[in-house]
């Protein structure tokens, strides 16, 4: 199977294969600027824009093999082998409640962390690296009222031309959602 590629490169790979689709949305995979600027992973689930910090991701790349397991709450699409460690994938627009992915919408994966946690969750669409400081302009109110996203956001930034939704991987990984199907 070989070796995968560093996540810089794949996300430049993905984002040179969009780049047809994506030029009006200025997709930005420039390099960090030093300092107090923090890189984060952009995609998109249902034409709403998130991101999540580039140090809570493991690896990105197209969904992988899926086998599916009963009992579980229907945004849980199931197990995968992944480097040789089995993993949880989650379809995270059914868990914001938003319906479950199909078709080539979905057909992506970012693979998320925490010191206790491993999960892959599945997005519509990659769309590359941002990086954002804490002067970025952050908006006070979300303007996000469909589906149970608001506890999983740490904050919503407005770019030249978007509102981008920035997922707290650490609450929503510890959620107890999340954790509502594990044994004690």
């Amino acid at each position: 199977m070989g070796s995968s590629p560093p996540l810089e490169q794949l996300l430049a790979e993905i984002q040179e294969e969009s780049a047809g689709q994506e030029e009006s949305a200025g997709v930005d995979l420039s390099e960090a600027r030093h300092g107090e600027a923090e890189q984060y992973i952009r995609f998109v689930l249902e034409g709403v824009h998130f991101a999540v910090p580039l140090k809570c991701s493991l690896e990105v790349g197209r969904l992988p093999g899926i086998t599916p397991l009963p009992n579980l709450p229907s945004w849980v699409s199931g197990i995968s082998n992944i480097r040789g460690e089995v993993v949880s994938l989650i379809d995270l627009k059914c868990f914001f409640g938003r319906g479950a992915s199909s078709g080539v919408a979905g057909e992506h994966m970012i693979l998320l962390h925490t010191p206790k946690v491993k999960v892959g969750v599945r997005v519509d669409h990659l769309m590359g690296i941002v990086s954002l400081s804490d002067t970025d302009s952050k908006v006070t109110s979300n303007p996000f009222t469909h589906g149970d996203t608001t506890p999983y956001l740490s904050g919503v930034v407005a770019t030249d031309d978007e509102l981008l939704y920035l997922l707290d991987v650490e609450k929503l990984l510890a959620s107890s959602k999340m954790n509502s199907f594990q044994r004690s």
